[in-house]
C-alpha cells in the first residue's frame, strides 16, 4: 500500500496561505499550530528543531486522527524531518486515511468527547537536554474544528495549554531545587487551573470543554534535584489555564508549599494566563540558604561555599517519635565529638550488635532524602544555636542522644535545661532511651 505522510510545519493561523494544493501534495497533510493571538514571545510549536521546539519529535512520537464515528482511529508515527524543519508523520501500511472529516489529537491519550486529566504533579527530568521532555508527553493540542482530508490545505491544531518559562539563577554557589509549585491567589469563582475535563467532540460544532474540575495549584517535581548556579537555567511550567478565572495574582514557591517554603515570588497580574500563549518572566535570582531556612527536607543549621558549590547541614524539622537507646556495650567504636563527624560516627555505630538511635535516623525518609544520620555532640550544639528561635527548636528539658561515645558503656547526650541553657552530659548507652533528631549534609 502506498504510504501517506503528514508534514508538520510551524505556521500561525493568521498567516495560513489560501493557495490551491499542487498535484504532488495530494498525499501530504500539513499541520499548523495556530495561536489565539499574535505575540513575538509565543514559542509553543511543533517541529523537529530541538533548539527551538517545545515538542521535539522522536521516533516514539504519535498523533491521533479519528473520524466522527470513530471507525477510523489511526496513530500516525514520526519518521523524520526534511531541510525545511518539517516533521513527517507516516500512516502505518495496514491503515488507510480516506477523504473526509477527522479530529486530530495530541498526545494520543486524548480523544474527542473523553476525559483528559493532568497528573497530580508533573515529573521533570533535571538532566541536561531532558527538562522539556515532560512537555512532549503532556502538552494538549487538538483540531478545534474538523480537518477535511482531501480538501483542507492544513489540519489546524490549537494548543489547549500554555507554558510559563522561569529562568533561575543564584549570585554565588549553587541552589538545589526539588519542587516548584505554582499558586493562584485571590481566586473568585472556579479555580485558576483546569485539573480535568471532557474534551470537545470536535464534530457538529462541539468545541467546548465540559464537566470541568479545577485546582488553584500545580506542582512540578524534579526526578533528581535540579542544580542551579550563576548561569540562568530555564524551567518551563506547563499550565492548563482557566482563562475565564478572576484572581489577584499568581505566586511561585520553590522547595516547599504555600506556607512552608524556601523561596517565593509573586507574579503580579490580575488576568488569568491565556492558553496557547507563551509566557516568560524575568530571571529569578534565588538567594543562598541561611540558618533557619527550610531547605532540602529540613532546616538549615550550617552553610559553606567551596569551589563555588554550596554545602549545607540540614536538621530534620522535628524529633523522631519515641525514644531510643544508643546501642550495645560490646565495644568502643571510635566515634568523635567534633563537628562534621556525625555521618562517620553513625556508620561506626552500625558495627555494634544493636544501634537503635542510629537505625532510627538512617531509616528516616523525607521526600527523596534518605541520607540522614545521628549528629555528633558538636553538631547537636550547632543545631541548637541555629534553631533556638525556630519552630524546629529542640524540646526543652529533654535529652537527645548524639553519635559521640564516651566509652564502650557511655555516650554523650545533649539537653536544653528549663532556663533555656544548652548542656551536654553522658549516660549509659545501652539502657537509657532518649530523643533523636536526624541530620543530613551535602
Amino acid at each position: 500500500m502506498k504510504k501517506v505522510f503528514i508534514l508538520i510545519s510551524i505556521v500561525s493561523l493568521f498567516s495560513l496561505p489560501a493557495c490551491k494544493k499542487d498535484r504532488n501534495e495530494e498525499n501530504v497533510i500539513k499541520v499548523s499550530i495556530a495561536f489565539d493571538e499574535t505575540d513575538k514571545n509565543q514559542k509553543i510549536s511543533i517541529h523537529s528543531d530541538s533548539v527551538r521546539a517545545f515538542i521535539n519529535w522522536t521516533t516514539n512520537s504519535r498523533i491521533r486522527m479519528i473520524n466522527s464515528d470513530a471507525k477510523t482511529d489511526i496513530l500516525l508515527r514520526y519518521v523524520g524531518k526534511n531541510e525545511l524543519n518539517i516533521a513527517s508523520f507516516e500512516i502505518p501500511e495496514e491503515n488507510n486515511l480516506a477523504n473526509g472529516l477527522y479530529a486530530g489529537m495530541y498526545p494520543v491519550t486524548a480523544k474527542p468527547s473523553t476525559r483528559f486529566t493532568i497528573p497530580d504533579y508533573y515529573t521533570i527530568h533535571s538532566q541536561s537536554g531532558e527538562m522539556d521532555n515532560y512537555l512532549i508527553d503532556n502538552l494538549l493540542i487538538y483540531t478545534k474544528t474538523p480537518y477535511n482530508h482531501g480538501i483542507d490545505p492544513y489540519a489546524v491544531f490549537r494548543p489547549a495549554m500554555t507554558v510559563l518559562e522561569l529562568p533561575l539563577k543564584t549570585d554565588s554557589g549553587t541552589i538545589i531545587i526539588d519542587t516548584i509549585t505554582l499558586y493562584a491567589n485571590g481566586v473568585i469563582g472556579n479555580g485558576a487551573f483546569i485539573k480535568s475535563a471532557t474534551l470537545p467532540g470536535i464534530f457538529n460544532n462541539d468545541t467546548n470543554l465540559t464537566n470541568i474540575t479545577y485546582t488553584d495549584s500545580i506542582r512540578y517535581v524534579f526526578q533528581q534535584p535540579l542544580l542551579i548556579g550563576t548561569t540562568p537555567v530555564s524551567v518551563k511550567l506547563l499550565i492548563w489555564s482557566n482563562k475565564a478565572c478572576t484572581l489577584s495574582h499568581y505566586s511561585i514557591s520553590i522547595n516547599g508549599d504555600r506556607y512552608l517554603k524556601y523561596y517565593a515570588k509573586n507574579i503580579n497580574t490580575s488576568s488569568a494566563f491565556s492558553n496557547a500563549k507563551y509566557y516568560k518572566i524575568r530571571t529569578l535570582n534565588i538567594p543562598q540558604p541561611v540558618k533557619g531556612d527550610f531547605y532540602q527536607g529540613g532546616y538549615v543549621v550550617h552553610t559553606a561555599i567551596a569551589k563555588n558549590v554550596t554545602h549545607c547541614y540540614i536538621a530534620a524539622m522535628a524529633d523522631l517519635p519515641g525514644t531510643y537507646s544508643w546501642g550495645s556495650t560490646s565495644s568502643q567504636t571510635g566515634t568523635s565529638t567534633i563537628f562534621g563527624t556525625g555521618k562517620t560516627n553513625t556508620d561506626f555505630m552500625f558495627t555494634l550488635s544493636a544501634a537503635p538511635a542510629a537505625q532510627a535516623c538512617t531509616s528516616y525518609v523525607v521526600k527523596q532524602y534518605t541520607d540522614w544520620f545521628l549528629p555528633s555532640i558538636d553538631e547537636m550544639d550547632t543545631l541548637y544555636q541555629a534553631l533556638r528561635n525556630n519552630p524546629g527548636a529542640l524540646t526543652i528539658n529533654d535529652k537527645y542522644w548524639s553519635s559521640s561515645e564516651v566509652s564502650k558503656n557511655q555516650a554523650y547526650y545533649y539537653i536544653i535545661d528549663k532556663k533555656g541553657s544548652p548542656k551536654k552530659g553522658n549516660e549509659q548507652r545501652a539502657n537509657k532511651a532518649f530523643l533523636v533528631r536526624p541530620m543530613r549534609k551535602f
